[in-house]
């Protein structure tokens, strides 16, 4: 009998021991991402796994949902209600994605009042901002490639980009008033300026839906002073062989990239080539879309905002998760050992 008894003891400290081991395995899976950080520095000459991991996530069908839904809003004009719903409509898409700041930011416009929608990812070690943008306002028409398209692109790159870690800060900037004067941009650089807020770069996206052909093409809206971002796309879009024909156009003023770049900050545009003939029209609709160019726009987006604030990791999930099965199955085997044991008689 004393056998039998050492032999149940060894077979629950065996069952413990694995018991132990598959825990702190699971909680090693839930951290691997923590723990191989990417490395720093240029990433165009090569890919990075977690950018790739990122690309492999772009929802075509998240993409479509976004635009439309924003579409069928009562027209996005700023001054009017269908805009400000829009607005609530956006931060209530954001607002399940936990790791996100996430504020209005009013300002009035000739007694209107309007709102920004802002959302933030703080960095793990500088407070630099890399921004991807697009404006939400419309002219009172459906909008949606200009410029729903664009939100939905920054709406997608929210989602995914959420999910991981950077050395900075991203900004996911939702603006209106665009298509007055850059008004919502515009407040927002004007404040960053104001507050000495140290601003990396803009990635505006709008109108990036046109693509009868399904040619992919996309230009490069570029200043003198953000002439180093052309590389960096190319490096991008050629590396991670997203498939756009990208060209480079320094016609500037078309949106609210300008407005960072007036106060001195580096700013872009992507927007598709060539325009929609239905742009500022009733015919605006998401049945015009090309939905391969939005979704190959927001993986140009997604990447060049994560190489630039330099992806870390993913985010680290809580090791209780991967560790509670284990304590349930520890308390499980610890009972029915110590159960089996009692009822065993003493000699």
């Amino acid at each position: 009998m004393e056998d039998r008894r050492n032999t149940k003891k060894l077979a629950c400290a065996v069952l413990l021991s694995s018991i132990v081991f598959l825990s702190g395995f699971a909680i090693t899976l839930t951290q691997r991402g923590n723990a191989e950080p990417a490395l720093a520095g240029n990433k165009s000459t090569a890919t990075d796994p977690l950018i790739t991991e990122m690309l492999n996530k772009v929802s075509a069908s998240n993409l479509y949902s976004s635009i439309y839904d924003l579409q069928n809003f009562t027209g996005r004009d700023c001054e009017t209600q269908g805009c400000t719903n829009a607005s609530y409509y956006l931060h209530d898409k954001l607002a399940i994605y936990p790791r996100l700041q996430l504020r209005y930011e009013p300002f009035s416009y000739n007694g209107h009042q309007m709102y920004n929608v802002i959302a933030i990812l703080p960095g793990k070690t500088s407070q630099k901002q890399y921004i991807i943008s697009g404006h939400y306002d419309d002219v009172g028409n459906p909008g949606a490639d200009d410029d729903a398209s664009g939100v939905a692109v920054t709406l997608e790159a929210a989602r995914i980009l959420s999910q991981y870690e950077f050395d900075s800060t991203l900004v996911f900037g939702f603006w209106t008033g665009e298509e007055i004067a850059l008004l919502g941009s515009e407040y927002y650089a004007y404040n960053a300026s104001l507050n000495g807020w140290d601003i990396g770069a803009d990635l505006q996206f709008d109108m990036v839906g046109h693509d009868p052909w399904g040619n992919s093409n996309i230009t490069v809206d570029n200043y003198t002073d953000s002439g180093w971002l052309w590389p960096v796309l190319n490096g991008i879009n050629s590396g991670y062989g997203i498939g756009l024909v990208l060209d480079e156009t320094n016609e500037t003023g078309r949106s609210d990239h300008e407005s960072f770049h007036k106060r001195g900050f580096p700013g872009i545009m992507c927007i598709e080539k060539p325009l929609s003939p239905y742009y500022h029209t009733m015919q605006d609709t998401i049945d015009k879309l090309n939905m391969s160019l939005v979704a190959k726009s927001a993986k140009l987006g997604i990447a060049t905002i994560a190489q630039l604030a330099n992806v870390l990791s993913q985010a680290v999930t809580e090791p209780i998760a991967a560790v509670l099965p284990g304590v349930v199955l520890a308390a499980l085997f610890f009972t029915a050992c110590g159960n089996r044991m009692r009822s065993s008689p003493k000699h």
